[in-house]
């Protein structure tokens, strides 16, 4: 029997993005939709075994202070529910389109991410609404994204989770989840 894993991911655009670039993950993984900061996973996702359990979100939540300590229990509740032979957490450095700008070979600013999803305005909104309807996103043209590079800054948050070990212990990166010749394969 193959392995089950599962990727609980913040929103649309991050379950967009892995569904896109699945075929570049180390092992298949089905994709949920739950921001683990502030809900509760459902029943249906804990009552099951996995080898491998992501959690990926973005840290803007995490930086405002009035919310951050309710933030990192609710982490730390969902963390603890799930049933997992290994547990991997992924931190967008702000949030999603501000790790693409920061993993791009070609790109330097949120302007220049909206020009190439052919947005008319540089707006968060118009940009997430164009990328979900993106198809292809691996060869997206001018984008050249180093998807290795992607949440290897979670590790300077560290801080914000305390005395939480369990949870420090497990921040990782794109390094950990994706193949080791990903940014070679996107390349070509």
């Amino acid at each position: 029997m193959g392995q089950k894993n599962i990727l609980i991911v913040e929103g649309e655009n991050e379950k967009h993005f892995f569904e896109e670039f699945k075929d570049y993950l180390t092992s298949p993984m089905e994709i949920k939709v739950c921001n683990v900061l502030q809900e509760k996973i459902k029943k249906n996702i804990t009552g099951k075994k996995y080898d491998i359990a992501c959690f990926v979100f973005d840290i803007d939540v995490l930086c405002k202070n009035n919310s951050q300590n309710q933030c990192i229990e609710k982490l730390d509740e969902n963390f603890k529910s799930i049933l997992s032979k290994k547990k991997y957490i992924l931190i967008e450095s702000k949030n999603l389109e501000d790790e693409f700008v920061r993993c791009s070979e070609r790109i330097s600013s949120f302007k220049e991410l909206c020009s190439i999803f052919n947005c008319k305005q540089e707006s968060t909104s118009e940009f997430k609404k164009k990328f979900n309807n993106s198809k292809n996103l691996p060869f997206k043209e001018g984008w050249k994204l180093k998807i290795l590079e992607l949440y290897s800054e979670g590790i300077k948050y560290l801080n914000l989770f305390g005395l939480k070990n369990n949870l420090k212990s497990n921040i990782k990166s794109g390094k950990n989840i994706f193949k080791k010749d990903s940014d070679k394969r996107l390349k070509k």
